[in-house]
């Protein structure tokens, strides 16, 4: 129970310190200052005022880290450290003052006065017109100091008096920094050193630090070191004597600073370097070298010769040689650099690589030579690097590359070949690569993809071959598909690729990533993909700046362009407007109706029945054959289906010369090669039809049977129409035809009022009675098919009959009479001879 008691009583001591020694805000008011939540911080103070004209300076602050206190321009020493001491901002890692003035008392001392504790780095960053006291640094328990922008600073031997503490030091911007050889007598500790003053300021400094690991001299201006400048600095690892004027440097400079591992000696001016210079250095990691300042370097010489003894025997393992004219390598520059990972020398305009530079360095992982002058290789340069991963000769002058080269390289997974002039990239390289994953050949003179020859390579990731000669693709989609199986990019733009990308039997099953294919900036016309591509869509393809064809090959892309979910995934990348469409539409004005491929044509080797022209639409699965106005009295056999492309037929055989529709659909369906089911559409207007039957295909949806001859359907007609109407929603056409004006037409009436919405010209279906058209869909049955109607019909017929019965009596009764009668009139021997009128005169006697 007791040791409850004094466990609540602890925690309620830490609560206490919690809230004297953490600096709290209630959004109000904290001493002479507005405090607000601030989004950078986790408050800002404004002080004394927020507005404009009465505010001396602001405070962010984010308790227990870091208090940024920024003072206006014209505000007094008294008036900001006045402000800062009512705040007690308590513990504090970090401390800085922004354009403030200079305070009064040493700076330990003010932050005493301010209530921070703890406060580990300070950053004074002052006026540049201003002068620091050397007095303000004493006493000082910070371990980081940066002093940034203040003039005319003397660091004597009392600047840092009693600041023992300070570990790392930094002077950046400070116009008139003077510093002697006793400046850092009372920095004992200090392990990082930097030193920015824009020109030389005195750095013969060092004598004393001997506890200094990392010493930045970037950006002073030396144009020389003094001998024996870093002779005391047995710990220092990194050295940076970058943008500087420095044209070499002394003997032996590094000679006892065994623990150096990173030296930066870019942006100088060097017309030499000594013998020697990293020799024997064991700790030595990474050794950068970029472009030598020309602007600052005057009478600079043209071409640094490095020393063949620079790194000898020295435990380096990275050399970065960057916009550096040194134009040859000496063949020892790397003797006894066995544990050497990576170099690269770029930009140095190397005509050559000595054939045994990495003899001695057998785990190297990288060799870079980009954009040099290297023509030629020999084929043992790489010989024994049996751990390199990555090879670049971009922008080089090469014209060929021999399979030997790579002889030891099986892990190999970077080439980089691009902005040469290779015109041949031998087969024989992927079998000493199996590993190559990243192959880069743009910019070449290549005809062809390389890896034809292969049947399957796993690795490798990405291809690019652009900027090349390719005129042709045949061989080389399949094989980024079906060999390069786990390739996801495959560069091919800005080629000389034309015609069409048929992939339509290339099988994606076995890809296990998605393959994006780069053709833009060619001269393709189409891509035609398989049903299994557009699926399952591992394949995208950027065809911008090709001359597109707007034909039933863009199907795919124009119903990908009108899909508003952009999460979808796509599977081309196209400038719609690149489309040649009729019109000067481009793709997504035009209609799918419109997206029409001929055949036979180079692209689709069906045939087309004599004296038709045949069209396939992908969108709806259709070919149409028109055979319109051909004359023809039979419907063609043998009509065209596209395997994997349609279902459906439509046939146009307008204004030709049928008569009897039930022979000519006998005769196709009795045709196994006429595809007579798939006739979807039948258009037969503008024939000679009389007879139509009910023979008629079984997925048939529009029959077109208007400007015929028909005079009426029989029953077994109708009762189809009215079938596949009810089932199948077949539409028809049957106006402009003599259709009868009597009974024969009442079925007809019928099916119209039945189902006039699916007769199209339904207005146009009429009788012809007693000299007047009438449309049968508003007659009555009684106004053509009644008794009256009948009797009517029939008056003619009885009054003929009437006055043949007469003529007949007259005949038999008065025969040779009239015979006689006839005979004697002079046009009456045409139909009677003497002798027939001789014959019937009665016998007279003698």
């Amino acid at each position: 129970m007791k040791f409850l008691v004094k466990m609540r009583m602890v925690f309620v001591i830490l609560i206490y310190c919690e809230g004297v020694f953490s600096f709290q805000c209630d959004e109000s008011m904290v001493g002479s200052c507005h405090c607000a939540s601030d989004k950078k911080a986790t408050y800002q103070l404004h002080c004394p005022s927020y507005q404009p004209d009465k505010k001396r300076l602001d405070v962010l602050v984010k308790p227990r880290e870091f208090a940024q206190v920024s003072c206006v321009r014209g505000t007094t020493s008294e008036e900001v450290f006045g402000l800062l001491e009512q705040l007690q901002l308590g513990e504090l890692k970090t401390l800085k003052f922004n354009r403030c003035p200079f305070p009064m008392e040493t700076y330990q001392k003010t932050i005493e006065n301010m209530g921070i504790t703890e406060v580990k780095s300070l950053v004074i960053q002052g006026d540049p017109r201003k002068s620091l006291d050397k007095s303000l640094m004493q006493n000082l328990t910070v371990i980081a100091l940066d002093l940034r922008y203040s003039a005319n600073v003397e660091v004597d031997a009392d600047f840092f008096k009693n600041s023992s503490s300070i570990q790392r030091l930094h002077f950046r911007g400070i116009r008139g920094l003077q510093l002697n050889k006793h400046s850092f007598n009372h920095l004992p500790n200090l392990q990082n050193l930097g030193i920015s003053c824009g020109k030389s300021c005195g750095i013969n400094v060092f004598k004393n630090l001997t506890a200094l690991e990392d010493l930045n001299l970037h950006g002073n201006a030396l144009t020389e070191l003094p001998d024996g400048i870093f002779d005391n600095l047995s710990n220092l690892t990194k050295l940076n004597l970058g943008n500087n004027r420095l044209r070499s440097l002394p003997k032996n400079v590094f000679q006892y600073n065994d623990k150096i591992e990173e030296a930066i000696l870019s942006f100088n001016c060097f017309d030499s370097l000594p013998d020697n210079l990293f020799a024997g250095k064991q700790n030595l990691g990474v050794f950068d070298f970029r472009r030598l300042n020309d602007k600052n370097c005057k009478n600079k010489s043209i071409g640094l010769e490095l020393p063949g003894t620079m790194f000898q025997n020295s435990s380096v393992t990275e050399i970065k040689l960057l916009h550096i004219d040194v134009e040859s390598i000496p063949e020892d520059f790397l003797k006894g650099c066995k544990s050497l990972k990576e170099i690269i020398i770029q930009s140095a305009y190397i005509k050559t690589i000595p054939k045994d530079l990495f003899k001695d360095s057998p785990f190297l992982e990288k060799v870079d030579f980009v954009n040099n002058d290297i023509s030629d290789i020999d084929v043992n340069t790489l010989k024994g690097l049996t751990k390199l991963t990555t090879f670049r000769l971009n922008h080089n002058n090469l014209s060929f590359i021999l399979p030997e080269l790579f002889t030891d390289t099986s892990e190999l997974r970077t080439l980089h070949l691009s902005n040469n002039n290779i015109n041949n990239f031998s087969d024989h390289i992927w079998g000493k690569t199996p590993k190559l994953e990243e192959l880069d050949l743009s910019n070449n003179k290549l005809s062809r993809v390389p890896g034809g020859n292969l049947k399957e390579f796993l690795s490798l990731t990405s291809l690019k071959m652009n900027n090349n000669l390719i005129r042709s693709v045949d061989t080389m989609i399949p094989i980024g598909i079906s060999t390069f199986r786990n390739l996801n990019t495959l560069d091919l733009s800005a080629n000389n690729i034309s015609g069409n990308i048929d992939i339509r039997r290339i099988d994606t099953g076995a890809r296990s990533n998605k393959l994006s294919i780069d053709l833009s900036r060619n001269k393709i016309e189409r891509v035609m993909l398989s049903d299994h591509l557009m699926t399952t869509k591992k394949v995208k393809f950027l065809l911008t700046k090709n001359p597109l064809v707007c034909d039933c090959y863009a199907t795919e892309i124009k119903e990908e362009a009108e899909t508003k979910n952009y999460h979808q995934e796509k599977l081309f990348n196209v400038d719609v407007d690149d489309f040649v469409c009729s019109d000067k539409k481009n793709l997504l004005e035009t209609s799918y109706a419109d997206l029409t491929c001929p055949f036979p044509s180079e692209i689709l080797n069906e045939k087309c029945p004599q004296n038709c022209s045949c069209n396939l639409n992908r969108y709806n699965r259709t070919v149409s054959v028109n055979c319109a106005g051909q004359s023809l009295s039979q419907i063609p056999e043998n009509l065209p289906l596209i395997p994997r492309e349609s279902d459906e037929i439509i046939l146009h055989m307008e204004n030709n010369f049928l008569t009897n529709l039930t022979d000519s659909l006998l005769r196709l369906s009795k045709n196994n090669l006429s595809n007579f089911e798939s006739i979807t559409k039948l258009y037969l207007s503008g024939n000679r039809l009389e007879y139509i039957g009910n023979s008629f295909p079984s997925k048939l949806k529009y029959l077109g049977l208007d400007n015929n001859k028909i005079q009426s359907y029989q029953n077994k007609t109708l009762q189809y129409f009215h079938q596949k109407v009810e089932g199948s929603k077949l539409d028809l056409k049957l106006g402009n035809n003599p259709y009868d004006c009597n009974c024969n037409s009442l079925e007809l009436n019928h099916f119209l009022k039945m189902f006039y919405s699916h007769v199209e010209d339904s207005k146009q279906v009429t009788l012809k009675c007693l000299d007047t058209e009438k449309e049968l869909f508003i007659l009555n049955e009684k106004d053509f098919c009644s008794s009256l109607s009948l009797i009517t019909a029939l008056i003619p017929a009885i009054f003929i009959f009437i006055i043949l019965c007469i003529l007949l009596i007259l005949h038999i009764s008065y025969k040779e009479t009239i015979m006689i009668y006839v005979f004697s009139k002079s046009w009456g021997k045409i139909f009677f001879s003497e002798e027939q009128v001789d014959k019937n005169k009665p016998a007279t006697r003698s």
